[in-house]
């Protein structure tokens, strides 16, 4: 696993951690939780990644019905490739972790 990889894991883990700087130039830890920059995160919680998939289908659900009460409103043209959207993105949410 590269830095840059290493670097990416701990931004997602963290939501966008600040890094704190020591007298170099390079970055010493997280300042949310302390993690040495460059170190291994180790295992992703299987109950955290499986409450952000819910809450990311959870959403996208209601982002349909939210194109359907639009589209009850306002025709547009585009309703069923704008729903079909939802749609893919909605089974690709259901299939993380699968």
């Amino acid at each position: 696993m590269t830095d840059e990889d290493k670097q990416a894991r701990i931004r997602r883990l963290t939501k966008h951690p600040k890094w704190v700087k020591s007298d170099g130039d390079e970055f010493d830890t997280c300042q949310k939780c302390n993690h040495p920059f460059g170190e291994p995160v180790g295992d992703i919680e299987e109950e955290r990644w499986k409450a952000e998939r819910s809450r990311l289908c959870k959403t996208l659900e209601a982002a349909m019905r939210s194109a359907d009460d639009l589209y009850d409103l306002v025709q547009y043209d585009d309703r069923d490739g704008f729903v079909e959207a939802i749609k893919i993105m909605l089974v690709r949410a259901r299939n993380v972790g699968k």
